[in-house]
């Protein structure tokens, strides 16, 4: 610090560096998160596609294998 500071301007300047780097690390800390949330968001969106995709084709088999058996029942 500098040597003509009083000693409230030197509180003062260590409470404002202090409370920089706290924002700063929480900045960086939310950023992070954020981008891991957004990673585990598309993960999970990915997830639900695919679960999508084999609910509609166990659908589309359970369709296809009643009308089989409903085509061969005798009328």
């Amino acid at each position: 610090m500098f040597p003509l500071m009083t000693l409230p301007q030197q509180m003062m300047l260590a409470s404002m560096r202090a409370t920089q780097a706290y924002f700063v690390t929480y900045v960086a800390t939310s950023l992070r998160l954020m981008a891991q949330g957004h990673a585990a968001s598309e993960e999970v969106a990915g997830t639900v596609a695919a679960a999508e995709e084999v609910n509609l084709a166990t659908q589309d088999a359970l369709r296809a294998a009643a009308k089989d058996k409903c085509d061969s029942l005798p009328v």
